[in-house]
């Protein structure tokens, strides 16, 4: 008999252990392998060429490459031109007053003309479905494009990707980043805005010694705004990499932006520290 209760309380253990969830941080995790398309993971640097992400509508092509139009547009608008506020303010130390950037934000270009030209002239020059969502190559009517059409297995951080902003050999400004999501359109777009504010952060101290050096207020103004003009942003590669947590499948967009340092100041607002 005490056997019995023996071998009873030992499969009622072993039944509680085969029941007790896994815990969050211990859940598996798998890279799956995807393939993707030569002219995403390179884009072809023609003028005004952008990416267009959006979700496949099975039944409507024609909605599908309005949605990847409307989505590109709104990139293209933005690498053509941007504006980033800037806050400049005399900050009192012990020694002295130091001009401080204080604000320093990527905003999005205000020129809807350009967005609806590009929507109205734009086509879509290739595409790839994956898991429900479509990528797209957007560019103007009638461009002759000269681009790579096989697809590529993917399942790797890509080589380019680093931490930090860098000039390359060509006297441009590159910027890489990655963000994560359960899409790809919000992994990308975080991603792409991520790289651009890295560009931007980069020549902080620039726009600051240019303030100061474009204006004579040294020590006679307590705060300067002024809208600053960027243009020709060009994003140059792009990847991504799915990873299947559980029963969740996140993406991790990787996104590559180039730019050539020039800026331009608008709107120029100086309060007078003798106001």
């Amino acid at each position: 008999m005490r056997y019995c209760m023996l071998f009873v309380v030992l499969l009622v253990l072993i039944s509680c252990s085969a029941n007790i969830a896994t815990p969050p941080h211990e859940m598996k995790e798998e890279v799956l392998l995807i393939e993707l398309p030569d002219w995403f993971l390179n884009i072809p640097q023609n003028s005004g060429i952008a990416l267009g992400i959006a979700p496949t509508v099975c039944y409507d092509s024609l909605q599908t490459d309005h949605l990847l139009r409307e989505y590109a547009s709104i990139l293209a608008g933005r690498s053509k031109s941007s504006v980033v506020v800037v806050k400049l303010k005399m900050k009192a130390t012990d020694t002295c007053l130091t001009p401080t950037l204080t604000d320093f934000k990527f905003q999005v270009t205000s020129n809807l003309d350009y967005l609806k030209d590009y929507y109205e002239n734009s086509q879509v020059y290739c595409k790839k479905e994956l898991n429900g969502m479509t990528i797209g190559l957007i560019g103007q009517r009638g461009l002759n494009l000269d681009f790579q059409e096989s697809q590529i297995p993917t399942n790797e951080t890509p080589l380019w990707y680093t931490q930090d902003t860098y000039t390359s050999d060509n006297n441009l400004l590159v910027s890489t980043a990655m963000s994560s999501a359960e899409d790809i359109s919000t992994a990308y777009q975080n991603a792409y805005e991520a790289a651009v504010y890295k560009l931007i952060r980069s020549i902080k101290t620039d726009v600051s010694s240019a303030l100061m050096s474009s204006h004579e207020y040294y020590e006679k103004f307590v705060e300067i705004d002024a809208s600053l003009i960027i243009e020709n942003i060009k994003n140059s590669q792009n990847s991504l990499i799915l990873r299947k947590c559980g029963n969740a499948f996140i993406y991790d967009a990787y996104v590559e932006v180039t730019w050539e340092p020039k800026y331009s100041f608008k709107d120029v607002k100086i309060k007078d520290s003798n106001e």
